[in-house]
C-alpha cells in the first residue's frame, strides 16, 4: 500500500500569549479595582469599551490566522475525498449490490423450500387457518434450512396444542385462540371473564325485574284492599252524613264511606301503601 501523504515540513507558530497575558491581567486589575461613582462612571464605560474593542481584535486576528493555517490542510483534505474516499466509496456500492442479488437469490431459494414444508405439515395437521406470515420467521444467510425447518414444526405443534385444547372447552374460545395469534392461556382467561361478565349483567337484569315486578304486586294488593273496602259492608262501615239533596228530580250524591283496617308489612310497603293512597287522593288517617 503506498504511502498517502507526508509533512516535508511541520508548521511552527511562534506565539506572544505569555507576555500579552500579563499585559491584559495588569489592565484587568486596574479596571476591576476601580470604584465607581456619579463623578466617574462615564470614564469607566470608556475603559470597559476599549476592553472590549481589545478583545474583538484579539479574536479576529486569531481567526484570521486560523484560517491561513488551515488553508492547506482543507485543499488537500478535498483531494483526499475526490481521489481516493469517493472511489472506495463507490467500488464498495456496486459490490455491496452485486452481492445483495446472490444472497436474494439463495434467500428467496430457502424460503421457497421451508414454505414448501411449512404448507405439507400444516396440511398434516390439520391447521388450515394458519398462514406462513404466522411462523414469524427471520430467513437470512445465517439461518441453515434445518434450523428453520425445527422452527416451523415446534410452533405448528405448539399451535396444534392448543387448538385441540380450545376445542375441548368451547367454540367461543376457539375463535379467541384463532383471532389472538394462537395463545391459548389468553383466549381462555378472555372467554371466561367475558362471560362472567354477562353472567353478572344477567343477574342484574333479573333482579331489577323481580324488584319490578314485586313492586307491582305489592301495589295491585294495596289497590285490591282499597277497593275491596269501599264496596264492601260490614259493621266496621259507618255511614257519613249525607247532604239533603235540593230537588227530588236531581241524581242521588254518591256516599262516602269510613272504613277501619289494618295492614301488616315492612316499613317500606307501608311506605309504598301511603304514596299510593296520596296518589289516588284518599282520605286517610293514621291510627297509633
Amino acid at each position: 500500500m503506498a504511502e498517502l501523504i507526508r509533512i516535508d515540513q511541520a508548521i511552527k507558530l511562534t506565539t506572544e500569549f505569555e507576555q500579552v497575558s500579563k499585559e491584559i491581567d495588569k489592565k484587568i486589575e486596574t479596571a476591576n479595582s476601580l470604584v465607581v461613582s456619579e463623578d466617574n462612571y462615564k470614564e469607566v464605560k470608556k475603559i470597559r469599551a476599549e476592553l472590549n474593542k481589545e478583545a474583538k481584535q484579539y479574536a479576529e486576528d486569531f481567526k484570521t490566522i486560523k484560517e491561513s493555517v488551515l488553508a492547506t490542510w482543507n485543499e488537500c483534505e478535498d483531494t483526499y475525498k475526490k481521489m481516493i474516499r469517493d472511489k472506495y466509496a463507490e467500488s464498495d456500492g456496486i459490490l455491496k449490490s452485486k452481492v445483495g442479488e446472490i444472497e436474494d437469490g439463495i434467500k428467496n431459494e430457502k424460503r421457497e423450500k421451508i414454505v414448501e414444508f411449512f404448507e405439507k405439515h400444516r396440511a398434516s395437521r390439520k391447521l388450515d387457518f394458519v398462514t406462513f406470515d404466522d411462523m414469524n420467521l427471520k430467513i437470512g444467510m445465517s439461518n441453515s434450512l434445518a434450523s428453520l425447518k425445527r422452527e416451523v414444526t415446534e410452533k405448528l405443534d405448539e399451535i396444534l396444542k392448543g387448538y385441540e385444547g380450545a376445542l375441548e372447552i368451547s367454540p367461543d374460545v376457539v375463535a379467541e385462540f384463532k383471532e389472538n395469534g394462537f395463545d391459548f392461556a389468553r383466549a381462555f382467561t378472555t372467554v371466561k371473564d367475558r362471560e362472567e361478565r354477562k353472567r353478572k349483567a344477567e343477574e342484574e337484569r333479573k333482579a331489577m325485574l323481580e324488584a319490578r315486578a314485586e313492586r307491582e304486586r305489592k301495589e295491585a294488593e294495596a289497590k285490591a284492599i282499597v277497593q275491596e273496602a269501599e264496596i264492601k259492608e260490614s259493621d266496621e262501615v259507618e255511614e257519613v252524613a249525607e247532604v239533603e239533596q235540593p230537588s227530588t228530580h236531581e241524581e242521588e250524591r254518591e256516599k262516602v264511606y269510613s272504613v277501619t283496617f289494618t295492614v301488616k308489612g315492612t316499613r317500606e310497603e307501608l311506605m309504598d301503601l301511603s304514596n299510593f293512597l296520596k296518589e289516588l287522593n284518599y282520605d286517610y288517617k293514621q291510627i297509633k
